[in-house]
């Protein structure tokens, strides 16, 4: 054997390295970005769950989202009760923004997200207050603002323009 084979064959040998070097990485990159969305969607369920719990310990705060259920306006609750509703939403606001934007980083995966997303623009449809609070949001209405592109997704989720 001459010194040019033994050469060839290290060559080979050092690309077959290589090769299952960029294959390990590759399932390496999988692994981590599943974990990443796995993460992110817990992060999701834990944020709804909060504000679910909050809402369910709280027989008053129970109470006002029943009225609120079957209200036309705002105007119908107390200074105090506006407010709580108007963060209520607000935070319900925030996190389909948060939900939006970790979709748009590919931290989730779209189809994960979509009956949070489906069922967020039907309360909007089928909720007076909840249409009421996005509408002051969107007109950058009682401090809370959001982002324009989120605007824009979910108006257009809502067959409106912008």
């Amino acid at each position: 054997m001459n010194w040019e084979a033994i050469g060839a064959i290290g060559e080979i040998v050092g690309s077959l390295v290589v090769f299952l070097t960029l294959l390990v990485l590759i399932r390496q990159m999988k692994e981590a970005t599943n974990a990443t969305r796995a993460s992110t969607m817990e992060s999701i369920g834990d944020r709804i769950q909060a504000r679910l719990l909050a809402q369910a310990a709280d027989p008053a705060l129970s109470e006002l989202h029943v009225r609120a259920s079957h209200a036309s306006t705002l105007a119908e609750f107390s200074e105090v009760e506006q407010h709580q509703l108007k963060m209520w939403w607000y935070t319900a606001f925030n996190h389909q923004q948060l939900q939006y934007n970790q979709i748009s980083l590919s931290a989730t995966r779209d189809e994960d997200s979509e009956f949070r997303r489906m069922s967020f623009v039907r309360q909007l449809k089928h909720y007076a207050i909840a249409r009421e609070c996005w509408d002051m949001s969107v007109k950058r209405q009682g401090g809370f603002n959001l982002r324009d592109d989120f605007i824009a997704y979910i108006q257009e989720e809502l067959g409106e323009p912008t």
